[in-house]
């Protein structure tokens, strides 16, 4: 992706309205819908937040987190803050997966609609550099969309990654297949929830059991 976070600064106003309007809610239901997953205090990163609209329901059901808010947006950033109260404690950083300290061991990621910015060879590094951040017992959560094969659907997704790749700079082209990226890496589905006629998921990935 050209990290440019500039790129993301403008459309920063107006991106939940537009998901909005494509979506409805299924967006903000899809982010909201495996919160619950995470364990009580747990230390979270949470990566490519965006305007962190998902931010109040999660500090509802896990007061005692602990959260690294991570996005390349300052635009994004500023709403994401105005969201919770400053008390909160919550470590507001701009960056991404390469500005993660390298002394923090996280027990649970949140990804959402983050991995599908990327072409499948910078997605593998990104799920990696992720990896070495995560407690071997964590908890990964990816909200995004699926290829479910519909005509529809793909022209939808065709339309998605030009319209953000002329204003956002985004790298990647067309959907990769995220879930066999987490696969490949080690990583199990322990649970899914589908919305928007199956073209949204979201899951909560647990690592596969060694031995």
């Amino acid at each position: 992706m050209t990290r440019t976070a500039s790129r993301f600064d403008w459309i920063a106003p107006v991106y939940d309205a537009l998901g909005t309007i494509m979506f409805g809610s299924n967006l903000r239901d899809a982010q909201e819908a495996c919160l619950e997953s995470i364990l009580p205090e747990s230390k979270i990163l949470i990566l490519g937040g965006g305007t962190g609209s998902f931010l109040p329901s999660l500090l509802a059901m896990n007061p005692r987190c602990q959260v690294w808010y991570i996005d390349l947006s300052a635009g994004m950033l500023r709403q994401a803050k105005q969201r919770v109260p400053a008390a909160t404690g919550i470590q507001f950083l701009q960056g991404s997966e390469n500005t993660l300290p390298a002394d923090l061991k996280f027990d649970a990621v949140i990804t959402f609609f983050y991995l599908d910015l990327f072409p499948t060879s910078t997605l593998h590094r990104v799920v990696e550099r992720i990896n070495r951040s995560l407690r071997d017992d964590a908890r990964w959560l990816v909200a995004d969309f699926i290829d479910t094969g519909s005509p529809g659907r793909k022209i939808l997704l065709r339309l998605m990654y030009l319209f953000f790749r002329w204003t956002c700079g985004i790298e990647a082209l067309r959907l990769p297949d995220w879930p066999l990226a987490l696969a490949q890496s080690g990583w199990l589905r322990a649970e899914a929830k589908f919305l928007s006629s199956g073209f949204i998921v979201s899951s909560v990935y647990r690592r596969k059991a060694i031995g």
